[in-house]
């Protein structure tokens, strides 16, 4: 069995690193954190020492995810997204929701609520936050696997090489709102 782990480190410090496509282990990287001053002043908080890293192990045809945020908003909804090269069949925007598509119907139902999904999670009094992902595909196969969800869609190509990630914050209305971002601010992109 072939176990490739990927352990990448988001602070706030600039820096962009590429992912060997096969890796078995890759040191962590710094990567974006994107929060703008005007996003941040919406959320009512200072991002200075805020971080987040993301693990990413896959085997066999699965894919597991672990991001962890510390010292960020407390007491918030986050939410995880997977950029995509096209539109989403589903709803047309150019990210899809960091789950696996068993969860879609579960995503939808709870679309405009404070229930956090497979992709969201909330930060603790701290600003804390992990979300843990079994994706049921493969990232490195290049693809959001629509069709898993029904027959009948395409599969997306993943944006960037080879995928990208991105963690929002839901400070305005403290909602998610299913397989779109809705209102929210950029706040980590991890991109490979």
């Amino acid at each position: 069995m072939k176990v490739r782990n990927f352990l990448i480190i988001v602070t706030g410090v600039s820096f962009i690193g590429l992912l060997p496509r096969n890796a078995d282990s890759v040191p962590p990287q710094a990567m974006n954190l994107i929060i703008s001053p005007g996003n941040a002043a919406i959320c009512f908080h200072d991002y200075s020492n805020t971080s987040a890293t993301i693990q990413i192990k896959e085997r066999e045809s699965t894919t597991e995810v672990t991001i962890k945020v510390r010292g960020a908003k407390p007491n918030h909804i986050h939410t995880a997204w997977i950029k995509i090269a096209g539109p989403s069949p589903i709803s047309g925007g150019g990210a899809t929701p960091a789950a696996p598509t068993s969860e879609i119907d579960n995503i939808i139902a709870t679309a405009g609520t404070a229930i956090t999904g497979t992709n969201g999670f909330y930060t603790n009094a701290a600003g804390n936050g992990t979300l843990h992902i079994n994706l049921d595909f493969l990232l490195s196969d290049g693809v959001y696997p629509f069709s898993r969800y029904d027959s009948s869609l395409a599969d997306i190509p993943l944006g960037n090489t080879p995928f990208s990630f991105r963690v929002i914050s839901h400070c305005t209305d403290d909602l998610q709102h299913g397989l779109s971002p809705g209102t929210h601010e950029p706040t980590f992109q991890i991109q490979l």
